[in-house]
């Protein structure tokens, strides 16, 4: 873990030597040493993890992460203001597939194994806000992954409702332009 390079390898060195030059049986030593280490990551984990949440809170894209079991387990501020959910709602677990249109689930719930089994890719989908409202997004994702073992899915959704439109209104403009160039030719 890169926050741990400049961790010290033995844990001794942490509280001092023992007292009176005795040397600590080795037994002891390794699980102390396992012990430090294990409590230091978890607090790496705790302030990366933090770190990486309050960032994502400053971004203006939804990002989510889920459990294996397409639960929710984190979305950010834009997120909550996007699809209309609290946070209380959201603690008390909201499948992911509830947020998008009926019509994807069955696809969106082969992507998710996709990236379960450690796949990361982007797609469009349609979502669907609390209200029954949809947009049309592209959402990428990943795998979660702690300890070289996958838990769930992280991503980002983005909002493509402008660029639909800007598309529609390019595909309308060539439409109407075409009969002119139908006209125009010898």
């Amino acid at each position: 873990m890169e926050l741990l390079k400049n961790f010290p390898d033995d844990p001794i060195s942490l509280a001092g030597a023992p007292p009176g030059g005795m040397e600590p049986c080795p037994g002891v030593c390794d699980d102390t040493k396992k012990r430090v280490q294990m409590q230091a990551e978890a607090v790496c984990r705790v302030i990366l993890e933090t770190s990486g949440r309050e960032l994502a809170n400053t971004l203006p894209q939804t990002v989510f992460e889920m459990d294996s079991d397409g639960v929710l387990t984190f979305v950010n501020r834009t997120a909550l203001e996007t699809f209309g959910y609290s946070t209380d709602e959201l603690e008390k677990g909201v499948d992911v597939l509830m947020m998008l249109a009926p019509e994807e689930r069955s696809r969106a719930r082969e992507d998710i194994f996709r990236a379960l089994r450690g796949e990361i890719f982007g797609a469009e989908y349609t979502a669907l806000r609390k209200d029954g409202r949809t947009f049309p997004s592209l959402i990428h994702v990943g795998p979660v992954k702690i300890g070289g073992k996958i838990l769930g899915v992280r991503g980002i959704l983005v909002d493509i409702s402008e660029r639909k439109s800007s598309e529609e209104r390019l595909q309308k403009a060539n439409e109407d332009a075409e009969p002119l160039n139908v006209e125009m030719q010898p």
